[in-house]
């Protein structure tokens, strides 16, 4: 395995990571602006904030379906990076 290919790998994971974080921080803090309540104990896990965005939508009549996919393509880009890279952090320890 070539050095430039475990540190792509590598900064894929880390910008994978930092994403999904920045963006749930961002987006809760989006939903509590807008008045949506959610149980803070519960806002880390993957899937929940989107439900809760979900039916506060439909609820409102609005289209959940663009911030939905959008969330879900930064939890589906989040996986791949983590199974490539866990390995090359396993062999560096």
């Amino acid at each position: 395995m070539s050095e430039a290919y475990a540190y792509g790998v590598l900064l894929w994971f880390i910008a994978a990571v930092a994403l999904e974080v920045v963006s749930s921080l961002a987006f809760m803090a989006w939903l509590r602006w807008r008045g949506v309540k959610y149980d803070y104990g519960f806002a880390g896990v993957p899937g929940y904030l989107e439900w809760v965005y979900f039916k506060w939508a439909r609820a409102g009549g609005r289209n959940p379906w663009p911030l939905f996919t959008a969330r879900v393509l930064i939890l589906v880009n989040l996986v791949p990076a983590v199974l490539l890279a866990l390995p090359l952090l396993r062999m560096s320890l």
